[in-house]
């Protein structure tokens, strides 16, 4: 074992040129660290799965305080609605599997229950299967203090994904328009 006054010795006689002689020496070090390494991350990234967004922004309106005359003739009356109880039922309104459910059955597949040609991603699923490959993978952000909101689908098909997320606003359309 050396004694402390040899270590410093060692030290002073350690110079810069000795630098590249100790880094060659132990260049098959340096060099296996490196390849482990730019390996190991390549087969991380070609095994992970991308994940990718479609998002469609849309405008919700409150309705007026007043009257709304329907369809059938009955007048149907507005109280002094709480604008933000009001929204976050809308937002929660987006994401429920019933609201899945319906753009599934109205917007996805067709009378026989077979995917429509927009939707053939889910060839091969029933109803239930496709709604809940759906339920979970929607998010409803507000821009804001706006009526403005983005509704996004997440997954691993980018070609059926805006297809979805443009039904699930159409159908939050529909049933608006419907009440």
């Amino acid at each position: 074992m050396a004694a402390p006054d040899d270590v410093r010795g060692m030290e002073s006689r350690i110079s810069i040129r000795d630098y590249p002689r100790i880094l060659l020496k132990r260049i098959w070090i340096l060099l296996g660290v490196f390849i482990v390494g730019v390996g190991s991350v390549t087969v991380l990234t070609l095994k992970t799965t991308p994940t990718y967004e479609a998002t469609a922004t849309v405008q919700i309106r409150k309705p007026h305080k007043g009257a709304k005359i329907l369809g059938s003739g009955t007048t149907l009356l507005y109280g002094g609605l709480d604008s933000e109880k009001y929204y976050k039922t809308q937002y929660m309104l987006l994401q429920q599997p019933s609201t899945i459910r319906r753009m599934v059955r109205f917007k996805v597949l067709d009378a026989d229950g077979n995917p429509q040609p927009d939707f053939q991603a889910f060839r091969g699923k029933n109803e239930d299967q496709i709604v809940r490959s759906i339920v979970g993978r929607i998010s409803v952000s507000e821009r804001g203090r706006t009526e403005i909101v983005d509704i996004s689908v997440r997954g691993t098909n980018p070609k059926v994904l805006h297809k979805v997320v443009n039904a699930l606003v159409d159908t939050f359309i529909d049933m608006q328009t419907s009440n």
